[in-house]
């Protein structure tokens, strides 16, 4: 049976990121949902929008979570990732004469 919880969670303040580790005919690839926190009425709630404030502390969470995933993937396993090209001449503009 699959965990219906995030992997890994990090929070700065009332900013909260939750990594997802989910499994395709693919391979296995990780995704993020971020949120802010903030009381109403006496009760917690959350939202998925991030004032201009916010901004630097999320990027910030972003990056941790970028390396948090980058640490725990199977080095065994080949995750989602662009397709690679038949030659890398082919991203290779051609000589201007």
């Amino acid at each position: 049976m699959e965990s219906n919880k995030p992997v890994h969670t990090l929070s700065c303040g009332t900013l909260r990121i939750a990594v997802w580790k989910n499994t395709s005919d693919l391979g296995e690839f990780f995704t993020l949902a971020a949120h802010r926190v903030f009381m109403r009425n006496g009760q917690w709630e959350k939202s998925t929008n991030f004032s201009e404030y916010d901004l630097v502390t999320l990027s910030r969470l972003i990056i941790d979570a970028h390396s948090w995933i980058q640490e725990h993937k199977k080095a065994d396993v080949q995750l989602l990732s662009m397709p690679k090209v038949a030659s890398d001449s082919e991203d290779v503009p051609p000589d201007e004469d």
